[in-house]
């Protein structure tokens, strides 16, 4: 309740204040029987006075009068009870309650002056500075902003205009944040310069930020498992993380070829990391490496008499040295077999081959594969081989679905290796009775059982054959044409049967000779041969071994 005091006690002005303007009211009323006194009159208005607290203040101590909380009370001009500045109530509820004044220690209390029918969660206390309305539309102000869906309070510090800060700033003390001391106005002069840091020093709370160079003390950076990224020119002893060289490479070293340069942004638009450097030079793709050899079984060569079926063996290897799954060999074929590994080998006409791959490179896979060919293919002065070709496929990027046996590379398929069995018309020699230079003798002399046979391409001019011929009657040699005439001719002694450069006439020779090309029957698939026959019947008993020189 107001305190009711009295000024001027004893004076001709003395007047009472009571208790509040209602019974002030009450000792005003109608005069019209003069019964309201000059005392009254001041009762009135020194109530009414007292009851604003907000009135002008004439302090004793100073001369200068200001508008403060003021009392006209002689005893307790100095007012010390909490003051509320906004609306006292919300509907029939005092915004200010003995619990709340109990609870807390604040001396003001702010709260909003909006209606009653709109929304509380907000109290603002804008400050205006300047003369332009524009300006004032976004003045800075204090809000305090309850948040319903957390239950919370938020203070709020906001500047709305389009340029301007919001300074906390301690002419000489230290300003704090959660506890988080920052350096004074002076400190910052003093220290404050491009390219240093605010740094915590200290334990909390006994530490504060200080303005620092930004020399990294610490012995470890990150976390096992995290990612630690730097940014900016980094330097490690003063040498760049990064790689940079307008010159071109004048040699290829590992994945980097000739005449690459590690010029700027080059790297996916950037410079090259030393690291993507080092991975060119140590992680080149290599393809994968294969070999495919061939052996006739029957000769022990990569050579067959044409028209003949022979067993043949294949050794292939394929050695990996992928970098990576993608890179692995996933896919092979070997065309002319029926061997091959797919990713899905019942989809493929083909018999899956052992096939296990790992990712090691160096890793190698091997396969002999035994198969029988024939060739029907007739032989001619210039095509005097034919050879019946095998092809080994391998994929290690995916493969498109093939079949057949035609030689051609199925698609996707990027690497191969060939072996080929060469058919030819092989060197024969044998004792016969025919007579004759011509296809019926050529005939009976390659298809005879007791025919001695040499199965090899042609050696070349100054190179001989050597073949065995036992037997009697006429000696003949027969050979493709397109070798050319022998030059010499030796028996089993190493006399000279036959010299070429001292026949003048074909019958100082013992030997007769075709000029010719004969060519076989149809029996055979031999091409034009060229025959020799000795003009005398003739035998030999043992190891006979002629050589013909070419």
């Amino acid at each position: 309740m107001p305190a009711t005091y009295s000024i001027n006690i004893g004076s001709i002005t003395e007047a009472s204040r009571k208790e509040n303007v209602f019974q002030a009211l009450n000792g005003l009323k109608d005069n019209t029987q003069r019964l309201i006194k000059p005392r009254d009159v001041r009762d009135a208005f020194l109530t009414a006075y007292a009851s604003s607290a907000f009135k002008v203040t004439t302090p004793e101590s100073i001369a200068t009068e200001y508008i403060g909380i003021d009392s006209s009370n002689p005893e307790n001009r100095d007012i010390k009870m909490p003051i509320l500045l906004g609306k006292r109530g919300f509907g029939n509820l005092d915004i200010i309650t003995d619990s709340l004044l109990a609870s807390s220690d604040a001396d003001i209390f702010l709260y909003n002056t909006k209606s009653d029918s709109i929304n509380q969660n907000s109290t603002k206390i804008s400050i205006l500075t300047g003369t332009l309305s524009s300006y004032q539309q976004k003045t800075p102000y204090i809000e305090s902003l309850f948040i319903t869906a957390s239950n919370a309070i938020d203070l709020n510090l906001i500047n709305p205009a389009t340029a301007g800060a919001i300074n906390i700033i301690s002419e000489s003390g230290r300003v704090a944040l959660n506890g988080i001391v920052f350096p004074t106005v002076q400190q910052t002069i003093a220290s404050a310069s491009n390219g240093r840091i605010l740094k915590y020093s200290g334990t909390y709370p006994f530490g504060a930020f200080r303005w620092e160079d930004p020399n990294v003390v610490l012995t470890s950076i990150g976390f096992p498992g995290g990612t630690t990224s730097l940014f900016g020119n980094v330097l490690i002893n003063g040498f760049p993380l990064e790689f940079i060289e307008d010159q071109e490479v004048p040699n290829p070293i590992g994945g980097i070829p000739f005449g690459l340069s590690f010029s700027e942004n080059s790297y996916a638009g950037q410079n090259w990391p030393i690291v993507e450097v080092l991975r060119k030079i140590l992680y080149p793709y290599l393809p994968p490496v294969l070999s495919l050899s061939l052996t006739n079984l029957s000769t022990g060569t990569e050579y067959a008499e044409i028209g003949t079926t022979n067993s043949v063996s294949l050794d292939m290897k394929i050695t990996t040295f992928a970098r990576n799954i993608t890179e692995r060999v996933i896919d092979w074929t070997l065309i002319g077999t029926t061997y091959s590994h797919t990713q899905d080998g019942s989809s493929y006409n083909r018999i899956n081959g052992p096939f296990s791959y790992v990712a090691i490179p160096g890793s190698t896979f091997s396969l002999n594969v035994l198969t029988s060919t024939f060739s029907t293919q007739p032989l001619t002065i210039s095509n005097p081989i034919f050879p019946m070709t095998y092809s080994l496929f391998v994929s290690n990027s995916g493969a498109t679905a093939f079949s057949g046996n035609s030689g051609i590379p199925p698609v996707g398929f990027s690497h191969s290796a060939i072996a080929s069995l060469n058919y030819l018309t092989p060197f024969v020699l044998k004792f016969d009775n025919s007579f004759g230079l011509n296809s019926t003798s050529l005939e009976t002399i390659i298809t005879s059982t007791y025919s001695t046979k040499i199965i090899q391409p042609f050696p070349g001019i100054g190179s001989s054959i050597v073949i065995s011929a036992t037997g009697y009657g006429y000696l003949h040699f027969c050979y493709p044409f397109s070798y050319g005439p022998v030059q010499k001719i030796k028996d089993p002694n190493g006399f000279i049967l036959h010299d070429i450069s001292s026949v003048t006439a074909s019958f100082l020779s013992p030997f007769t000779f075709s000029t010719t090309p004969i060519v076989p029957l149809t029996s055979t698939y031999y091409g034009p041969c060229r025959m020799y026959r000795l003009g005398l019947t003739s035998s030999y008993t043992g190891n006979g071994q002629f050589e013909f020189i070419f």
